[in-house]
């Protein structure tokens, strides 16, 4: 048998799991109780490849194990140096597709998490990463990169951008920068996906391709429904903590990051949707209760 050349891709790789899938697991659920936990992976994967293949006209790969998901993008280089070595057209091109998934993703989270009761904790980065689906191998420095962003600097239910990657393609662009500012936030000194961007989230209540492409599906009718269900998650979560635990750090996180949301939307809630925003924010005190 002819022994086959394997190559690395160099790719932007995106690494998610699902924050507290072990206390999931330990709670004793039925197999198909756990599944629908991993929906939300399943519907990326699916979502996801048929937007690069359309814009981009070139797959993606993709492969996940329990909990864990790695997508792959492939950028058709193999050199370690490409992101140093970019001219401005190629920065600009990689910059492009960075933005068509990050994009994605912004419109992606927030219904997903919601309707599925998830935290979802990941990292975006650009690096070589060698996948192979029907052989179930997966491995890379780019991966290995992508799992040390996750564990060490995304900490809270949040997707991060690797630093390395932001710095090189976004910091002698200004105006690429700027355009940005509506899909990331800066937090500790890292990008991550704001998906609870209120100046964003204003642009899809008003409208309706984003409520055919990312609501319907899932059973929403508008964005109000959809933080109701966000701030179920939280309220979920914080029931299921007992005592002092090291996931209430991440959670606090995120009950900042929803109400300081709902109150930045709160006018335009309360006057289109009749919607008391009351009824969206967490209560502080939920906090310290344990």
């Amino acid at each position: 048998m002819d022994k086959i050349n394997k190559e690395y891709d160099f790719a932007i790789i995106i690494f998610l799991d699902i924050l507290g899938f072990k206390d999931i697991i330990n709670k004793g659920k039925k197999p198909e109780e756990i599944e629908k936990y991993l929906e939300p992976f399943k519907d990326m994967q699916l979502y996801l490849s048929e937007i690069i293949d359309i814009k981009f006209n070139h797959p993606l790969k993709s492969y996940y194990f329990s909990d864990l998901l790695v997508i792959s993008v492939p950028m058709g280089k193999t050199n370690e140096k490409f992101l140093e070595n970019l001219n401005d057209d190629e920065r600009g091109d990689v910059r492009l597709e960075l933005s068509v998934i990050l994009e994605f993703l912004y419109m992606f989270l927030l219904p997903h998490v919601a309707k599925y009761n998830v935290l979802i904790r990941g990292s975006i980065t650009i690096g070589e990463i060698y996948l192979d689906i029907n052989e179930k191998e997966v491995f890379g420095k780019g991966l290995i990169r992508a799992y040390e962003l996750e564990k060490d600097f995304a900490i809270y239910p949040r997707v991060v951008i690797d630093p390395e990657v932001s710095s090189k393609l976004y910091k002698f662009d200004v105006e690429s920068a700027q355009k940005m500012q509506d899909l990331v936030s800066i937090d500790d000194g890292i990008w991550f996906i704001d998906y609870l961007n209120p100046k964003q989230l204003l642009k899809f209540l008003k409208s309706k391709k984003i409520k055919k492409l990312a609501l319907e599906p899932l059973g929403y009718q508008n964005y109000c429904e959809v933080l109701k269900d966000h701030r179920e998650l939280i309220m979920s979560n914080l029931g299921d903590i007992k005592g002092f635990d090291k996931n209430l750090i991440k959670i606090y996180w995120l009950i900042k990051y929803h109400n300081n949301s709902v109150r930045s939307l709160s006018k335009h809630l309360n006057k289109k949707y009749n919607f008391n925003t009351q009824d969206l924010l967490v209560s502080e005190g939920e906090k310290y209760k344990f």
